[in-house]
This record gives C-alpha cells, sequence and structure tokens, in this order.
C-alpha cells in the first residue's frame, strides 16, 4: 500500500482521534527501525520480537490516550527505551529470585554498570571495531552514539528519548569520539559505516569540545 504524504506527528494525532488507517501506516513506517532497535539491545531469553511487540502495544495505548506533544521520532524511541529497559529489569529480577545472588544480565552490562547497555547484533559484535566501542565507551555514551548512528536522531531527539539535556548529549558525542580516536578505531569505524545503510551518520558526531 502506497503511503501518505503526512508527517509522522499528523498521523500520531490522526490515530489519537481513532484513525485505524493512520495507526497501520505508522507501523508500517518505523516498525523495522523499533526491531532494528529491540535487536541490538536485548538477548536470550529476552526475545526481540517479543519486545517489539510489548512496544507497540504500548504505544497504540499512549497514542489513543493522546498524541504526543513533541517531535514523533524522539517519543517514539523513549517509550522504546523505556520498554527494553522494564524487560531487561524484569529478566534481572527474575534471575536474583531463581539463583538467590545478582547475576550479571545475559542482554548487556552487569547490574554494577547502571542502566542496560544498548547490545549491538550478533554480526556486529564479530566485529572487532565496536567491540573496542563497547569497551571504551560509557553506557550512556555508546546509547547516545547508537542512536545517532543507527537511527539517525538528532542531538535534541538524542536528548528527549535519553531523558537528558541537548548539551549532556553533545557532551556523550564528543568523548565517545574521543574515546574512539584513542583506541585508534575511529577512522576505521567511520570507513566501516559508509557502507552500511542503516542510516551512517557516524561523520555528524561532534568533533570539539562542547562549551
Amino acid at each position: 500500500m502506497t503511503q501518505s504524504t503526512r508527517t509522522d506527528e499528523e498521523l500520531a494525532r490522526r490515530v489519537a482521534q481513532g484513525s485505524a488507517e493512520a495507526l497501520r501506516e505508522l507501523v508500517e513506517r518505523w516498525y523495522g527501525q523499533v526491531r532494528a532497535y529491540c535487536w541490538r539491545r536485548v538477548r536470550p531469553p529476552l526475545d526481540a520480537d517479543d519486545v517489539c511487540q510489548e512496544i507497540f502495544v504500548k504505544v497504540v495505548r499512549q497514542l489513543r490516550a493522546a498524541a504526543p506533544k513533541g517531535p514523533w521520532a524522539p517519543w517514539l524511541f523513549s517509550v522504546a527505551r523505556s520498554v527494553v529497559t522494564d524487560a531487561i529489569r524484569r529478566v534481572q529480577r527474575e534471575a536474583v529470585k531463581r539463583d538467590g545472588f545478582e547475576m550479571r544480565l545475559t542482554t548487556g552490562v552487569g547490574a554494577n554498570r547502571g542502566d542496560p547497555l544498548d547490545r549491538l547484533s550478533d554480526s556486529e559484535l564479530e566485529n572487532d571495531l565496536w567491540t573496542t566501542a563497547r569497551q571504551v565507551l560509557s553506557p550512556r555514551a555508546l546509547e547516545a552514539l547508537t542512536l545517532r548512528v543507527y537511527h539517525g536522531l538528532e542531538v535534541r531527539a538524542i536528548a528527549a528519548a535519553m531523558g537528558l539535556t541537548a548539551t549532556h548529549v553533545r557532551v556523550l558525542l564528543f568523548r565517545a569520539r574521543r574515546a574512539l580516536l584513542n583506541a585508534g578505531v575511529a577512522e576505521r569505524l567511520r570507513a566501516s559505516l559508509r557502507d552500511r545503510t542503516v542510516l551512517p551518520c557516524y561523520t555528524a558526531v561532534e568533533t570539539e569540545e562542547p562549551r
């Protein structure tokens, strides 16, 4: 079916008014990106497709209550981030109850590292560039970089999705680039992204210390 020329925000407002057609179009537009986001964040025992379905259930529920007041993309990823984080923490709680001790999450970094960290896909984890990136970047810096590189979000959109200020995000992106440069992988990482079809926006990462 040919998609309309309506913006995401217009479609969201129509969904809030009860339009099933607008909802179907929004899901068609964004399902692939949300699914990719899930595949990069979760690992067994969580199932990425199941988590993706949870995200869209919550999206639909919230849209039917009221349309987002701001831009669509950061709102969508804030919902996705919330659902994924809750799912990861749910697995962690179940593991603690089952085994009687705090165990490392199979989906990412252990509980001693704060919020669960975005995971990259299996093929990317096999790539030493991204393995190094995960080793040298803080959880928040890697999450910000992931939203920038893979999903093409601008700084303000990343800030809205992560619940940070735009200045904080710029600092995270600057520090991420500096850390990758110090690790000797930034240029190879940039080169590897040129051939990607998933929004290769790494070249837009801040190159000067934010003020």
